[in-house]
Parts: C-alpha cells; structure tokens; sequence
C-alpha cells in the first residue's frame, strides 16, 4: 500500500493527479483491520450461540451495531487505499487483474474447502445454491442458501468486484471535484446512506425476522447484502482519501473520536433496527480513517502501528475468509452449543486461535505467492530476429 507521488497542501491544483501524497505505508489502516475483523468475529460468536442464550442475545444486540460498521469501514478502506495508490494512466486491464488475484486465490481455496465441510458434515444441497458464490455473484441473489453458500462471509467480495469494476469512473469523478467541495459530497453521500437506512426500515417488510429477531430478512438483504447501498461506503472512502491527498483533511482530537464512537454506539442502540446498522457510525468512520491516514503521514506512532496489529492486519482478508466455517463447522463437530461458559471460553479462544493459523498459512502460502506471480504481466521476451539490427550498428 504505497504510492510514489507528493502532497498537495493547498487548493484544488490544476493537475489531474492533485500532487497525491508520499511513498509512505498506510500502517494504521493496516492495524485497523485487526480490530475491525475482532468486531466481526465476536458477532458472529454471538450468533452462533456458543454461550448461554440470554448471554449470546445480549452481546449480539450490544455488537450488531459494531459488526455492521465495521463491515461499512472495510468497503471504506477498500475506497480508500485504492484511490490512494491509484496510478495516473494505468489501464483498467491492469488494475482489474491485480485485484482479482488479490481476492480470487484465497477465495476459491476457502470456497473449495467450504464445499468439503458442507459434503463431509451431511449439509449440502445443490449446485445452484452453491456454485454462483464461487462466481461471486451470489450477493445479486435474495436466497440465504444461496448468499451463505460454502463459505459465508464472501458475500462481501462480491460487493468488492462491483466496486472494482466502477472504481476507474469513481476515481476520475472524485479528482474532477474542486477540492473545496469534497465535505459537501461526504456530507451528501454520507446523508444519503441515512435517508436509505430510514427508507429501508420504514417501507421494507418487517417480518420475518433475522438476527435474532432485531431485522427482517428483507432490511438485512436490501441494507447489507445487496451491493448497490455498499457502494455509498466504498464512495465515501475515495472522498476522505481525496481529502486527505488534497491537504483539506484537518484532524480531529482523540476525544472527539471517543466521543463520535460513544454517541455512535448509544444512537445504535436507541434506534430500532435497521436504523441503528451503520448510520449512526458513520461520523466515527469516515474521522477515523482521516486522522489515521494523515498520522501515517506524519510518521506518528500509535495503538494501530503495533508490530502485533500490523501482523494481524495483513492476515486480516485470510481470517475474515476462514473464521466463519472455523466456528460453524467447529461447533458441529463438537456438537451443539450452548456449552458451558468454561469450556465457551475455551472453544471461542480454539476457534481464534485455529482461525489466526490457517489465516496466517493462507495469507504466506497463497495469498502473497499469487500476487509475487499473477499480479503484473511478465514481459515479454525481445524476438532473437528484432534485436539483431540493434546490434549490428553498435
């Protein structure tokens, strides 16, 4: 995650590229994924009802509002870190192709392995419920077999693709903005995410209910599946990272922050679902992104630069992939929770610990040998005969 180019410091320049920041490493992005995949991880713990019932129900109304955030923040990173690396002039063959060898590796090995579980355990079904996830497809289709398929939490890639696939216009729309205008579109942008929310929980069918009773399946789908509304996340990450590349971006004190988090998590809260999903954290979010990007600029050391988190955080795309059929396939074979709260305890902090493993494998075995070698194009040998006359005039 890094670029070559140098910051802008004042207004909108005339060049098409704004003077992009450093080559620096966006360290504390890189942290912030370890918590956000924690976020993720003890929701899904929750649900999965490892510990006593009244016990996962609390802890899942008390973290909905997290996890769901933290599901938003990820599309906002992905915005974020593409726009700021993006290279002026690179074809979109290019950059599509890298992409895809970013996710597609771990996620046809997860899927594959996703499949064998669902055979060996006795709960497969059809190919038609499994296969479009293999395509990454599976997040246009409202069935839940079909959006759980072999491997659950890859739903979200393909709300990745389909961002990929409109990044090239979102980058050109965002440097053609007057940076001076850049808080109006997040203001914008970001509203509009609430007035959706707000839409969606008054008009979208209640019933049934998912989540424990909190959502029907209909708001879930249309709200978090569906990857239309995701793109509003994704936008708003290519907005704070042009505000950050421009020099508009002023950070804002760490009291605030907590402050922004407290009422984000309280409003969560208070508001009947879907209304308490993302919205609410939104401010958060997008403050969040912008203080830590701009202290990568100024080399600052925090929480989130941790070797530990760093660590983490690059395994963070690989622990998201494997943790959801750790839990679920490790709950079966040990049979049914509740458990418990000792041996809980103990299978929770198994399942982390199995999930870090095989993240940590998938990330060195797979993930980065794929990208060393898919990722760019091999150039092309010179021809013997096109070289020749080359050499006989020196």
């Amino acid at each position: 995650m890094t670029t070559s180019t140098t910051p802008g410091t004042g207004s909108a320049p005339a060049t098409a590229a704004d003077r992009p920041p450093p080559r620096v490493q966006l360290s504390s992005l890189v942290g912030l994924r370890t918590i956000l995949s924690l976020f993720v991880f003890s929701f899904h713990v929750a649900l999965a009802f490892v510990f006593a019932d009244d016990a996962s129900r609390t802890v899942a109304r008390l973290d909905v509002g997290f996890a769901e955030a933290a599901l938003a923040c990820f599309f906002m990173l992905s915005g974020f870190v593409l726009t700021w690396v993006a290279r002026s002039g690179e074809p979109y063959r290019v950059f599509f192709r890298r992409r895809l060898v970013k996710i597609f590796p771990n996620h046809v090995v997860t899927w594959t392995a996703g499949l064998i579980l669902m055979i060996a355990f006795g709960v497969y079904t059809s190919w038609w419920e499994v296969l479009p996830s293999l395509f990454l497809v599976q997040a246009w289709i409202p069935v839940e077999s079909v959006l759980e398929g072999p491997n659950g939490p890859s739903w979200s890639l393909c709300c990745e693709l389909f961002m990929y696939a409109l990044f090239p216009l979102l980058l050109a729309w965002g440097i053609k903005l007057d940076a001076r205008r850049l808080w109006r579109w997040m203001v914008i942008v970001g509203g509009g995410v609430m007035v959706l929310t707000a839409i969606v929980g008054l008009t979208v069918p209640s019933e049934p209910k998912a989540i424990e009773g909190t959502v029907s399946v209909y708001q879930i789908y249309v709200l978090i599946f569906f990857p239309l509304p995701r793109l509003a996340d994704f936008v708003l990450g290519v907005l704070v990272a042009r505000l950050v590349i421009t020099g508009r971006w002023r950070p804002v004190r760490a009291r605030w922050v907590w402050l922004l988090l407290g009422a984000g998590w309280a409003f969560s809260m208070l508001l009947p679902p879907p209304l308490g999903f993302v919205a609410p954290f939104l401010p958060v979010m997008v403050t969040l992104l912008g203080n830590l990007a701009s202290a990568d600029l100024d080399g600052s050391a925090n929480f989130f630069t941790r070797p530990s988190m760093m660590w983490l955080g690059d395994r963070s795309f690989a622990f998201y992939l494997v943790h959801g059929n750790v839990l679920i396939y490790g709950e079966r074979a040990f049979g049914q929770g509740p458990y418990p709260w000792p041996y809980a305890v103990l299978f929770v902090a198994g399942v982390l610990g199995v999930s870090i493993v095989l993240a940590h494998l998938l990330h060195t075995r797979v993930e980065n040998p794929a990208m060393k070698r898919w990722a760019r194009a091999r150039p092309r040998p010179v021809p013997a005969a096109a070289s020749e006359p080359q050499a006989s005039r020196q």
